[in-house]
C-alpha cells in the first residue's frame, strides 16, 4: 500500500502531461531504490541487529514506521495515513529523500563496529529501535555514543554482581554484555557478535558445572550417561573408589542417583554456590540439551566438537571452557573456586571498562 502511495502519479503534479516520460523515470527511480533497500534488509545480520521482529509484510516497513514514529499500540494503518498526509504537504523528492536518509543512518550504524555492538546490545535487551533513532536527533556522533553508553549502563549491575543468582532477570543482559563488549574491546578482532543467531536460536543461561540435584531421569538416559563417562574415563582422572562405584552402578541403576551426586561433587569445589553468576554462561539451547548433565571436561569436549561443526559458541563461553580466565591451566577437569574468581573478575573488569570510559 505504501509503495503504491509513493508511486502515485499525483505526487508528480509539478510535471505537466508533456513530461510523462519524466514522471515514469522518477517512478522507476523510486521503485528501484525501494527494492534495493528491501533487498538489503533481507540480510538477517542487518535485520536482527535492528529489531527482534521476525516478520513484517515487507522489511522496509521498519523504515517508514521509524519516520512516522509508529508506536506498538497504533493501528496497522497509522504509517500509511502519516505518509498520505505528508505527501499532500511536501514534495515527493523531499519525502523520499527522508526515507533514504533514514535507511542510510541504519546502514551506517550497522557498518560502524562500535555502534553495531552497542546499539545491537541495547535492542537485544529490549530497547526499541525507535528509541535509539530518537536519541540520534540533533546530536553529534560523540554525543549520540555517550547517550547509548548511558542507556547500556542502566542494564548493568552496581556492586551486587556476586550476589546475583540463576533465574534473576539481570543475569542474561550481563552475560550478553560480557560477550559483546569482550569482542568490542579486542581491537584486533574483526568478527561481529551475531545478533541474528542470538535471536533466531533459543539461548539459555546455563550452569558451567552440572547440578547434583538434576540427575538423568529415565533408565535409558542414565545408561547413556554412564556410557559417556566410560568412553571418556581416561580423561577424567577418577579416583579408584569412583571407578569401582561406576562399574557397580552400571549393573544396578537403583544406586544411580546417589552415585551421580558423589560424581558431580568430585568435579566442583565443595560448598560453592552453583547458582551464582561465576558458574553461569550463555549457550544455545541445542548445545545445552546435549550436555546438561555432563561434568566440566565432557562439556568442554562437546563445545569444541560443536564449534567445529559450525555451531556458534559465544566468546566468553568458549573462554570459560578453554580455561582462558584461569591461572591453573594444567587442571582441566573441573571448574573450581579460583577459576570462578577469575571469571567473575573479568566480568567486572569488562563492565567497568565501559563505566570508566563514561566518567573519564
Amino acid at each position: 500500500m505504501i509503495k503504491a502511495l509513493f508511486l502515485n502519479k499525483t505526487n508528480f503534479i509539478e510535471l505537466n502531461d508533456k513530461d510523462k516520460a519524466k514522471i515514469r523515470l522518477q517512478q522507476i527511480e523510486i521503485s528501484t531504490e525501494w527494492d534495493r533497500m528491501e533487498y538489503a534488509l533481507q540480510n538477517d545480520s542487518l535485520w536482527y541487529f535492528l529489531t527482534d521482529k521476525k516478520v513484517l509484510t515487507t522489511r522496509i516497513d521498519l523504515i517508514f514506521n521509524l519516520i512516522s514514529n509508529k508506536k506498538s499500540n497504533d493501528d496497522d494503518f497509522f504509517t500509511f495515513r502519516f505518509f498520505s498526509e505528508k505527501l499532500k504537504q511536501e514534495k515527493i523528492k523531499q519525502v523520499w529523500r527522508d526515507v533514504k536518509q533514514c535507511f542510510q543512518t541504519l546502514q551506517e550504524w550497522y557498518e560502524d563496529r562500535k555502534l553495531y555492538h552497542k546499539i545491537g546490545y541495547l535492542i537485544a535487551t529490549g530497547f526499541g529501535i525507535n528509541e535509539v533513532y530518537e536519541l540520534k536527533n540533533s546530536k553529534s556522533k560523540k554525543e549520540f555514543l555517550n547517550l547509548i553508553n548511558e542507556k547500556i549502563i542502566e542494564y548493568l549491575p552496581g556492586d551486587d554482581l556476586d550476589e546475583l543468582q540463576y533465574g534473576s532477570p539481570k543475569i542474561r543482559p550481563i552475560l550478553l554484555f560480557h560477550n559483546v563488549q569482550t569482542l568490542l574491546n579486542n581491537k584486533n578482532e574483526t568478527t561481529k557478535f551475531p545478533f541474528d543467531r542470538y535471536k533466531k536460536e533459543k539461548w539459555d543461561v546455563e550452569h558451567i558445572t552440572a547440578l547434583a540435584d538434576q540427575p538423568p531421569k529415565s533408565d535409558q538416559h542414565k545408561k547413556d550417561w554412564i556410557k559417556e563417562i566410560l568412553d571418556n574415563i581416561s580423561n577424567l582422572n577418577l579416583d579408584s573408589s569412583l571407578q569401582t562405584k561406576l562399574i557397580d552402578v552400571q549393573s544396578d541403576l537403583t544406586k544411580f542417583d546417589e552415585f551421580f551426586i558423589q560424581f558431580i561433587e568430585a568435579f566442583q569445589g565443595q560448598g560453592l554456590d552453583v547458582n551464582s553468576i561465576d558458574n553461569l554462561v550463555l549457550l544455545d539451547s541445542s548445545t545445552n540439551r546435549s550436555y546438561k548433565n555432563s561434568v566440566f571436561p565432557l562439556k568442554r569436549k562437546k563445545i569444541i566438537e560443536r564449534e567445529k561443526t559450525g555451531t556458534f559458541v559465544p566468546i566468553c563461553t568458549k573462554n570459560v571452557f578453554m580455561k582462558f580466565y584461569s591461572t591453573d591451566v594444567e587442571q582441566m577437569t573441573f571448574w573450581g573456586e579460583k577459576d570462578r574468581e577469575r571469571y567473575l573478575t573479568d566480568i567486572e573488569e569488562v563492565i567497568n571498562s565501559l563505566k570508566n570510559s563514561q566518567s573519564a
